[in-house]
Protein backbone atom coordinates (compact mmCIF):
# COMPACT_ATOMS: atom_id res chain seq x y z
CA UNK A 1 0.00 0.00 0.00
CA UNK A 2 1.40 3.46 -0.87
CA UNK A 3 2.21 6.30 1.69
CA UNK A 4 -0.63 8.35 0.20
CA UNK A 5 -3.05 5.49 0.78
CA UNK A 6 -2.20 4.80 4.21
CA UNK A 7 -2.04 8.56 4.78
CA UNK A 8 -5.76 8.84 3.51
CA UNK A 9 -6.74 5.87 5.16
CA UNK A 10 -5.48 7.14 8.57
CA UNK A 11 -7.70 10.53 8.65
CA UNK A 12 -10.55 9.00 7.68
CA UNK A 13 -10.49 7.18 10.95
CA UNK A 14 -9.56 10.04 12.70
CA UNK A 15 -11.75 12.19 11.27
CA UNK A 16 -15.13 9.50 11.68
CA UNK A 17 -14.09 9.44 15.09
CA UNK A 18 -13.27 13.12 16.07
CA UNK A 19 -10.11 12.71 17.60
CA UNK A 20 -6.83 14.75 17.16
CA UNK A 21 -4.41 14.30 14.82
CA UNK A 22 -1.93 13.88 17.25
CA UNK A 23 1.17 12.12 16.88
CA UNK A 24 0.35 9.17 19.39
CA UNK A 25 -3.19 8.92 17.59
CA UNK A 26 -1.80 8.81 13.94
CA UNK A 27 0.65 5.74 15.48
CA UNK A 28 -2.24 3.88 16.28
CA UNK A 29 -4.11 4.25 12.77
CA UNK A 30 -0.71 3.45 11.45
CA UNK A 31 -0.39 -0.10 12.90
CA UNK A 32 -3.67 -1.19 12.13
CA UNK A 33 -4.01 0.29 8.69
CA UNK A 34 -0.03 -1.88 7.98
CA UNK A 35 -1.71 -4.51 10.37
CA UNK A 36 1.72 -4.33 11.77
CA UNK A 37 0.73 -4.67 15.88
CA UNK A 38 -1.83 -7.51 16.30
CA UNK A 39 -3.17 -6.06 19.11
CA UNK A 40 -3.75 -2.84 17.70
CA UNK A 41 -5.80 -4.61 14.77
CA UNK A 42 -7.42 -7.09 17.05
CA UNK A 43 -9.29 -3.97 18.96
CA UNK A 44 -9.90 -2.16 16.21
CA UNK A 45 -11.87 -5.06 14.66
CA UNK A 46 -13.35 -6.03 18.20
CA UNK A 47 -15.29 -2.25 18.13
CA UNK A 48 -16.06 -2.67 14.32
CA UNK A 49 -17.43 -6.07 15.21
CA UNK A 50 -19.61 -4.22 18.09
CA UNK A 51 -20.69 -1.31 16.36
CA UNK A 52 -19.40 -0.63 12.57
CA UNK A 53 -17.92 2.58 13.20
CA UNK A 54 -14.95 3.83 15.38
CA UNK A 55 -16.26 7.20 17.32
CA UNK A 56 -14.39 8.84 19.35
CA UNK A 57 -15.59 6.80 22.52
CA UNK A 58 -14.21 3.51 20.55
CA UNK A 59 -11.18 5.35 19.81
CA UNK A 60 -10.30 6.16 23.31
CA UNK A 61 -11.13 2.39 24.31
CA UNK A 62 -8.24 1.33 21.56
CA UNK A 63 -5.92 4.16 22.37
CA UNK A 64 -6.12 3.50 26.50
CA UNK A 65 -5.63 -0.65 25.91
CA UNK A 66 -2.91 -0.76 23.71
CA UNK A 67 -0.90 1.71 26.46
CA UNK A 68 -1.64 -0.86 28.70
CA UNK A 69 -0.58 -3.51 26.75
CA UNK A 70 2.34 -2.16 25.71
CA UNK A 71 3.46 -0.99 29.68
CA UNK A 72 2.70 -4.79 30.60
CA UNK A 73 5.50 -5.67 27.36
CA UNK A 74 7.38 -3.32 29.18
CA UNK A 75 7.03 -4.84 32.69
CA UNK A 76 7.37 -8.29 30.91
CA UNK A 77 10.98 -7.15 29.03
CA UNK A 78 11.93 -6.27 32.33
CA UNK A 79 11.37 -8.83 34.39
CA UNK A 80 13.20 -11.34 32.28
CA UNK A 81 16.18 -9.32 31.61
CA UNK A 82 15.77 -9.29 35.82
CA UNK A 83 15.98 -12.76 35.96
CA UNK A 84 19.06 -13.28 32.95
CA UNK A 85 21.18 -11.23 35.11
CA UNK A 86 19.79 -13.01 38.27
CA UNK A 87 21.39 -16.23 36.39
CA UNK A 88 24.54 -14.64 34.94
CA UNK A 89 24.95 -14.11 38.52
CA UNK A 90 24.61 -17.13 39.94
CA UNK A 91 26.55 -18.49 37.07
CA UNK A 92 29.45 -16.46 38.33
CA UNK A 93 29.16 -17.12 41.65
CA UNK A 94 29.22 -20.92 40.96
CA UNK A 95 32.28 -20.95 39.13
CA UNK A 96 34.28 -18.74 40.74
CA UNK A 97 33.43 -20.92 43.89
CA UNK A 98 34.10 -24.23 42.03
CA UNK A 99 37.79 -22.13 40.66
CA UNK A 100 38.40 -21.51 44.29
CA UNK A 101 38.00 -25.29 45.31
CA UNK A 102 40.03 -26.12 41.87
CA UNK A 103 42.52 -23.84 43.18
CA UNK A 104 43.18 -25.00 46.40
CA UNK A 105 43.33 -28.69 45.03
CA UNK A 106 46.25 -27.01 43.01
CA UNK A 107 47.86 -25.73 45.64
CA UNK A 108 48.17 -28.54 48.05
CA UNK A 109 49.17 -31.23 45.28
CA UNK A 110 52.24 -28.51 44.42
CA UNK A 111 53.21 -28.85 47.79
CA UNK A 112 52.98 -32.42 48.36
CA UNK A 113 55.20 -32.55 45.05
CA UNK A 114 57.04 -30.30 46.00
CA UNK A 115 58.59 -32.56 48.90
CA UNK A 116 59.98 -35.60 46.54
CA UNK A 117 63.72 -36.24 45.92
CA UNK A 118 64.80 -33.73 43.14
CA UNK A 119 67.91 -36.54 42.04
CA UNK A 120 65.66 -38.84 40.37
CA UNK A 121 64.36 -38.58 36.30
CA UNK A 122 60.61 -38.50 37.72
CA UNK A 123 61.35 -35.38 39.72
CA UNK A 124 62.33 -33.51 36.75
CA UNK A 125 58.82 -34.68 35.15
CA UNK A 126 57.71 -33.60 38.85
CA UNK A 127 59.11 -30.25 38.69
CA UNK A 128 57.52 -29.69 35.36
CA UNK A 129 54.45 -30.73 36.82
CA UNK A 130 54.91 -28.32 39.59
CA UNK A 131 55.25 -25.78 37.49
CA UNK A 132 52.27 -25.84 35.38
CA UNK A 133 50.76 -26.59 38.48
CA UNK A 134 51.11 -23.22 39.95
CA UNK A 135 50.62 -21.35 36.28
CA UNK A 136 47.77 -23.00 36.40
CA UNK A 137 46.94 -21.72 40.20
CA UNK A 138 48.31 -17.98 38.50
CA UNK A 139 45.67 -18.56 35.85
CA UNK A 140 43.02 -19.68 38.15
CA UNK A 141 43.33 -17.07 40.57
CA UNK A 142 42.83 -14.64 37.61
CA UNK A 143 39.81 -15.95 36.85
CA UNK A 144 38.26 -16.01 39.56
CA UNK A 145 39.21 -12.56 40.07
CA UNK A 146 37.28 -11.73 37.05
CA UNK A 147 34.27 -13.85 38.01
CA UNK A 148 33.99 -11.73 41.05
CA UNK A 149 34.25 -8.62 39.29
CA UNK A 150 31.73 -9.59 36.53
CA UNK A 151 29.74 -10.71 39.34
CA UNK A 152 29.77 -7.06 41.02
CA UNK A 153 29.25 -5.73 37.84
CA UNK A 154 26.01 -7.78 37.23
CA UNK A 155 24.84 -7.00 40.35
CA UNK A 156 25.15 -3.29 40.05
CA UNK A 157 23.57 -3.42 37.03
CA UNK A 158 20.56 -5.15 38.59
CA UNK A 159 20.17 -2.61 41.19
CA UNK A 160 20.29 0.35 38.17
CA UNK A 161 17.54 -0.93 36.44
CA UNK A 162 15.30 -1.60 39.34
CA UNK A 163 16.19 2.12 40.78
CA UNK A 164 15.41 3.41 36.98
CA UNK A 165 12.01 1.67 36.91
CA UNK A 166 11.03 2.71 40.35
CA UNK A 167 12.08 6.79 39.50
CA UNK A 168 10.22 6.19 36.18
CA UNK A 169 6.90 5.42 38.26
CA UNK A 170 7.83 7.51 41.02
CA UNK A 171 6.65 11.30 41.61
CA UNK A 172 10.01 12.68 42.87
CA UNK A 173 8.66 15.68 44.70
CA UNK A 174 5.85 13.77 46.84
CA UNK A 175 7.07 9.61 46.42
CA UNK A 176 3.86 8.93 45.29
CA UNK A 177 3.15 7.49 41.61
CA UNK A 178 2.97 9.72 39.00
CA UNK A 179 0.78 10.19 35.74
CA UNK A 180 2.34 7.33 34.11
CA UNK A 181 1.57 5.14 36.57
CA UNK A 182 -1.55 5.88 37.61
CA UNK A 183 -2.45 5.66 33.80
CA UNK A 184 -1.17 2.04 33.88
CA UNK A 185 -2.79 1.08 37.46
CA UNK A 186 -6.35 2.62 36.31
CA UNK A 187 -6.06 0.60 32.81
CA UNK A 188 -5.36 -2.53 34.85
CA UNK A 189 -7.63 -1.87 37.02
CA UNK A 190 -10.47 -1.31 34.79
CA UNK A 191 -9.75 -4.87 33.04
CA UNK A 192 -10.11 -6.63 36.78
CA UNK A 193 -13.48 -4.44 37.71
CA UNK A 194 -15.27 -5.13 34.23
CA UNK A 195 -14.00 -9.34 34.27
CA UNK A 196 -14.89 -9.35 38.03
CA UNK A 197 -17.78 -7.84 38.20
CA UNK A 198 -16.85 -5.58 41.37
CA UNK A 199 -17.33 -1.81 41.70
CA UNK A 200 -14.39 0.63 40.93
CA UNK A 201 -14.01 3.90 42.62
CA UNK A 202 -11.73 7.01 41.85
CA UNK A 203 -11.47 9.89 44.43
CA UNK A 204 -10.13 13.11 42.23
CA UNK A 205 -8.94 16.05 44.37
CA UNK A 206 -7.01 19.62 44.23
CA UNK A 207 -5.71 21.49 46.94
CA UNK A 208 -7.49 24.13 47.79
CA UNK A 209 -6.36 28.00 47.27
CA UNK A 210 -2.97 26.34 46.19
CA UNK A 211 -1.69 29.02 43.73
CA UNK A 212 -2.44 31.82 46.27
CA UNK A 213 -0.59 29.72 49.14
CA UNK A 214 2.19 29.22 46.95
CA UNK A 215 2.29 33.50 45.88
CA UNK A 216 2.14 34.04 49.64
CA UNK A 217 4.46 32.13 51.21
CA UNK A 218 6.48 31.07 48.11
CA UNK A 219 7.05 27.65 46.46
CA UNK A 220 9.76 26.13 49.03
CA UNK A 221 6.63 25.79 51.40
CA UNK A 222 4.31 24.90 48.88
CA UNK A 223 6.32 21.99 48.44
CA UNK A 224 5.62 20.82 51.79
CA UNK A 225 2.16 21.09 51.68
CA UNK A 226 2.37 18.51 48.67
CA UNK A 227 4.05 16.21 50.48
CA UNK A 228 1.96 16.90 53.63
CA UNK A 229 -0.92 15.98 51.65
CA UNK A 230 0.35 12.71 49.58
CA UNK A 231 1.55 11.73 53.22
CA UNK A 232 -1.86 12.26 54.54
CA UNK A 233 -3.47 10.64 51.70
CA UNK A 234 -0.89 7.39 52.31
CA UNK A 235 -2.06 7.26 55.83
CA UNK A 236 -5.86 7.71 55.31
CA UNK A 237 -6.24 5.22 52.73
CA UNK A 238 -3.20 2.38 53.26
CA UNK A 239 -4.00 -0.50 51.87
CA UNK A 240 -7.85 0.10 50.58
CA UNK A 241 -6.93 3.18 48.12
CA UNK A 242 -4.17 3.46 45.80
CA UNK A 243 -3.02 7.18 45.72
CA UNK A 244 -0.88 9.32 43.22
CA UNK A 245 0.54 12.96 41.73
CA UNK A 246 -2.20 13.35 39.08
CA UNK A 247 -0.44 16.31 38.07
CA UNK A 248 0.07 20.45 39.94
CA UNK A 249 -2.05 20.51 43.25
CA UNK A 250 -4.26 17.64 42.14
CA UNK A 251 -4.03 13.56 43.71
CA UNK A 252 -6.14 10.84 42.69
CA UNK A 253 -6.97 7.92 44.59
CA UNK A 254 -8.19 4.67 43.27
CA UNK A 255 -10.07 2.34 44.90
CA UNK A 256 -10.92 -1.35 43.92
CA UNK A 257 -14.03 -3.09 45.09
CA UNK A 258 -15.27 0.07 46.47
CA UNK A 259 -18.75 1.11 45.91
CA UNK A 260 -19.50 5.32 45.60
CA UNK A 261 -20.70 5.41 49.45
CA UNK A 262 -18.25 3.53 50.62
CA UNK A 263 -15.83 6.10 48.19
CA UNK A 264 -17.69 8.91 49.32
CA UNK A 265 -17.16 8.20 53.12
CA UNK A 266 -13.37 7.32 52.97
CA UNK A 267 -13.14 11.08 50.95
CA UNK A 268 -15.15 13.44 53.26
CA UNK A 269 -13.01 11.64 56.33
CA UNK A 270 -9.79 12.01 54.07
CA UNK A 271 -11.40 16.04 54.11
CA UNK A 272 -11.42 16.51 58.15
CA UNK A 273 -8.26 14.97 58.61
CA UNK A 274 -6.51 16.95 56.12
CA UNK A 275 -8.22 20.03 57.93
CA UNK A 276 -7.99 19.39 61.02
CA UNK A 277 -4.57 20.64 61.70
CA UNK A 278 -3.02 23.90 61.55
CA UNK A 279 0.63 23.98 59.62
CA UNK A 280 3.75 26.22 60.36
CA UNK A 281 6.69 27.50 59.10
CA UNK A 282 9.00 25.30 60.34
CA UNK A 283 11.95 28.29 60.22
CA UNK A 284 9.97 30.65 62.81
CA UNK A 285 6.85 28.74 63.97
CA UNK A 286 4.25 30.97 62.07
CA UNK A 287 1.06 29.59 61.38
CA UNK A 288 0.18 29.54 57.90
CA UNK A 289 -3.31 28.00 58.45
CA UNK A 290 -5.02 24.94 57.71
CA UNK A 291 -5.34 22.76 54.24
CA UNK A 292 -8.21 21.74 52.88
CA UNK A 293 -9.13 19.74 49.59
CA UNK A 294 -12.27 19.60 47.50
CA UNK A 295 -12.90 16.24 46.10
CA UNK A 296 -14.84 14.52 43.05
CA UNK A 297 -15.83 10.76 43.73
CA UNK A 298 -16.73 8.69 40.49
CA UNK A 299 -17.59 5.05 39.90
CA UNK A 300 -16.99 3.32 37.15
CA UNK A 301 -19.57 2.56 34.56
CA UNK A 302 -20.07 -0.80 32.60
CA UNK A 303 -18.25 0.10 29.24
CA UNK A 304 -16.85 3.63 30.51
CA UNK A 305 -13.15 4.47 28.81
CA UNK A 306 -10.38 5.59 31.37
CA UNK A 307 -10.55 8.78 30.31
CA UNK A 308 -14.59 9.39 30.79
CA UNK A 309 -13.97 8.11 34.26
CA UNK A 310 -11.41 10.71 34.80
CA UNK A 311 -13.52 13.36 33.60
CA UNK A 312 -16.24 12.60 35.55
CA UNK A 313 -14.78 13.11 38.57
CA UNK A 314 -12.81 15.95 37.86
CA UNK A 315 -15.94 17.25 37.08
CA UNK A 316 -17.39 16.45 40.18
CA UNK A 317 -14.37 17.56 42.03
CA UNK A 318 -15.04 21.17 40.52
CA UNK A 319 -18.78 21.38 41.63
CA UNK A 320 -17.00 20.56 44.71
CA UNK A 321 -14.97 23.73 44.52
CA UNK A 322 -18.17 26.03 43.40
CA UNK A 323 -19.99 24.75 46.63
CA UNK A 324 -17.50 25.96 48.99
CA UNK A 325 -14.29 23.76 48.64
CA UNK A 326 -13.33 21.24 51.34
CA UNK A 327 -16.26 18.87 50.91
CA UNK A 328 -17.18 15.88 48.44
CA UNK A 329 -19.18 15.53 45.65
CA UNK A 330 -20.16 12.63 43.83
CA UNK A 331 -20.23 12.07 39.95
CA UNK A 332 -23.58 11.64 38.42
CA UNK A 333 -23.59 8.46 36.00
Amino acid sequence: MRQSEILAKITEILVEAGVEASPENYEICHRFITRSDLEVCSLFDKELAQSKAIDSGAFQRIAEAAAAARGKDLAHHMKNMDEQIAALIGAATTAAGDAASYSASLKTGATNLGALDTGSDAAVIIAELISQTRLMSERTASLEESLATAGSELSALRSDLEKAKTEGATDALTALPNRRSFDEMLANAIAEAEAAGQPLSLAFGDVDHFKKFNDTWGHKLGDEVLRYVAGTLTKHYGSLGHPARFGGEEFVVLLPQRSMAEAEKMAQRFCERLSSRALKTRNDGKEVGKITMSLGVATLQPGEAASAFIERADEAMYAAKKAGRNRVVCASA
